[in-house]
């Protein structure tokens, strides 16, 4: 009989990519950059949870037993910011 309640959680995560473009000067005015910045884009685990990452941080008063259960986190957020900037 199979235990359903303890499952491989290994995971393998791209946290975080930046990209940017250094555009230069636009009408001979400033010196422009554009960034993009992704945040938690994409996850590889055989876990069939939210978030494999769920026990990781001792729990809530200190319990492992309520922190292991992924039903009481909130999983990470996917996050993609856009950065446009100059200086003069």
């Amino acid at each position: 009989m199979a235990n359903n309640t303890v499952e491989d959680a290994g995971f393998v995560k791209l946290r975080e990519l930046s990209v940017g473009y250094k555009i230069g000067s636009i009408g001979g005015v400033g010196n422009w950059n554009l960034a993009l910045i992704g945040r938690n884009l994409i996850t590889w685990s055989k876990y069939t949870g939210f978030d494999p990452e769920v026990g990781l941080g001792g729990g809530q008063l200190g319990s492992a037993v309520l922190n292991a259960n992924d039903g009481y986190v909130f999983p990470n957020l996917r996050q993609l910011t856009f950065s446009l900037s100059t200086s003069f």
